[in-house]
């Protein structure tokens, strides 16, 4: 009986002293910090309350994605193998902050969803390359996201060609900027080649180590009489298998004997690629029609699957 009429005695200081103290720190209640209240409350013989129930511990968090300049950031990549940083740095940005709402190529709060209803990624960084090449024939500039919306810039000199990159890009979701000096006085066909050539290098590029793509692709498309089947793998094997016969040997100032080379050098990023013309008699048809399924299919393969755990292969690299 002694000893439960001590803790009540107990209770009702503890709790006597608790109104007075609260009563004597308007500054710090005033603020949200009752905290401060409570540390201040003196201990008595008995009911004592020991700070550590009563001081609640600072949280120290820290993004693992640090905002540089004008939408810019830098993400230290874990490494593969043991988890630990290995100090490489990957630069990107979108012209916004990072992580200030919904968007594609932008990372958002773990666990919120995008505008399509998508769950969002705690950091994604934009698949973008820009680079150059110069040679004694041509000089070509690149700029392409993977992660844009299909519009494109292109000046080759060659317009028929500017139209099928330009058609190429809109149907690949790619944006594109591409500039191009070349030897036109001679003939097309280093342009249009090396045209190929760079682009493989900076798809090859942004594609990187290739985790969590979709890989493969394919598409039926028509163009008016014609008809073209195209498959794609993204399979790090360069391989063209080109099946089409256009009647005509140039359209607007374009060999369509070209096309061919065009797409054996854009397999060099990795791709393995099949183009069969099943019916169509006129070139520039045929084309189009070629162009745009290319650019159907890449759109398709370079999605990032929902389970983006791995690479998608049974060897677990690319």
């Amino acid at each position: 009986m002694k000893a439960r009429e001590y803790r009540k005695k107990g209770r009702k200081n503890m709790s006597r002293r608790m109104t007075e103290d609260f009563s004597q720190t308007p500054g710090k209640l005033a603020e949200g910090d009752p905290g401060g209240a409570l540390e201040k409350m003196p201990a008595g013989d008995s009911g004592e309350v020991p700070e550590s129930e009563l001081v609640q511990p600072k949280l120290n968090i820290e993004s693992s994605v640090t905002k540089v300049s004008s939408g810019e950031f830098r993400r230290s990549r874990l490494s593969q193998n043991d988890g630990e940083g290995s100090g490489e740095e990957l630069e990107g940005g979108s012209g916004e902050e990072f992580g200030a709402g919904p968007g594609r190529g932008r990372g958002g709060n773990p666990g919120e969803d995008d505008e399509a209803g998508e769950p969002r990624k705690a950091a994604e960084v934009r698949r973008r390359v820009s680079l150059e090449r110069r040679t004694k024939e041509t000089y070509i500039k690149v700029k392409l996201d993977l992660d844009g919306r299909g519009e494109a810039e292109v000046r080759t000199g060659i317009g028929f060609f500017d139209h099928m990159l330009t058609a190429w890009s809109r149907f690949a979701g790619i944006d594109l900027q591409l500039e191009a000096e070349g030897d036109l006085e001679v003939d097309p066909h280093h342009t249009i080649e090396d045209c190929g050539i760079v682009l493989a290098q900076a798809l090859r590029a942004a594609l990187s180590d290739k985790r969590g793509l979709e890989r493969f692709g394919e598409a039926l498309l028509p163009m008016d009489e014609s008809l073209v089947q195209v498959a794609l793998d993204i399979s790090n094997r360069p391989y063209l298998v080109w099946d089409v016969n256009c009647p005509s040997a140039a359209v607007g100032g374009f060999p369509t004997e070209m096309a061919e080379e065009f797409f054996r050098a854009l397999v060099q990023a990795g791709l393995t690629l099949h183009i069969r013309l099943l019916s169509g008699k006129n070139s520039h048809h045929i084309l189009e029609a070629v162009f745009k399924g290319v650019g159907r299919v890449l759109r398709q393969a370079v999605r990032k699957s929902s389970e983006d755990a791995g690479v998608f292969s049974t060897k677990g690299v690319l």
